[in-house]
Order: structure tokens, then sequence, then C-alpha cells
């Protein structure tokens, strides 16, 4: 193969290597949050809009509670979860 002086190299990561601002972060964690059904040890039905925010505030680990909404484990600290799709951006948590 022949190298082109004129051809640009391809950036595949244009983050890769750089700090995000806690702004882009705050943003990208906002495009990125789902709505969740929730069900604790209580039996309460509750419908959240951040799986790790949740999951942070109620001393839980969020890859386990992955692993219940997907089906591999059944509970995690007696917490069960389903994802049900994209979250509104207005509500944050409604109990049911």
């Amino acid at each position: 193969m022949e190298d082109n002086p004129e051809k640009q190299p391809r950036r595949h990561a244009p983050y890769l290597g750089k700090t995000r601002s806690e702004e882009t972060r705050a943003q990208v964690a906002e495009r990125k949050a789902a709505a969740w059904e929730v069900t604790p040890p209580d039996g309460v039905v509750i419908i959240i809009r951040n799986m790790k925010k949740f999951c942070r505030e109620h001393g839980l680990t969020y890859p386990m509670m992955s692993a219940v909404a997907a089906g591999r484990e059944k509970s995690h600290k007696g917490y069960t979860c389903k994802k049900i799709g994209p979250a509104p951006s207005d509500a944050i948590y409604c109990i049911y």
C-alpha cells in the first residue's frame, strides 16, 4: 500500500483521551436515561427514569439490576425490574 499524504487519518473516537465537562456528562446521561419498572421487596411498583442513580440511592449494584432486567438473575437484594423503554423527560419517579 502507498502512503497518500493528502488523505486524512480517520478518527473513530473523537473523545478518546479527553475529559468531558460535568455539563456534557449530565447531557449524555439525560439522553441515555430509560424508564424502568422496579419492584422493591415490599411489592410496591415504582417507575423510575435513571437506573444507575436509583441503584446508587438504594445501595444496589447496577450490573446486577441489569442482569435481573435481562432475565439472567431472578432478583437482586429482593428487587426485581424490567426496562420499559425511553424515559419521558418530565418524569423522575412514579409510585403505584
